[in-house]
């Protein structure tokens, strides 16, 4: 059976996503396509993930030497519709 849920996230820098100890996402990129994402203000990369009943923490760490270094992460199904009864807190 496909996921229930995919994880969303766009970054202009490296980015790496766990969903409890679990990682479920790690884009590694040279400097250089970093740099190139950079300017042109990210790109949005998926990936499957189990959601648990109740509670599931996701962490992103991203990674950057220069510029913006934030991302954006949305939690949706496979075609990026939100989940029903989800929420962040």
């Amino acid at each position: 059976p496909a996921p229930a849920a995919w994880v969303f996230v766009e970054s202009p820098n490296v980015a790496s996503v766990w969903c409890g100890k679990e990682r479920i996402m790690e884009n590694c990129e040279s400097d250089g396509d970093r740099a190139r994402r950079a300017r042109r203000g990210g790109r949005l990369e998926a990936a499957p993930v189990t959601l648990l009943p109740g509670a599931n923490r996701i962490l992103v760490k991203v990674a950057g030497r220069w510029g913006y270094w934030g991302f954006k992460l949305r939690l949706g199904n496979a075609d990026g519709a939100p989940i029903a009864g989800s929420r962040a807190l």
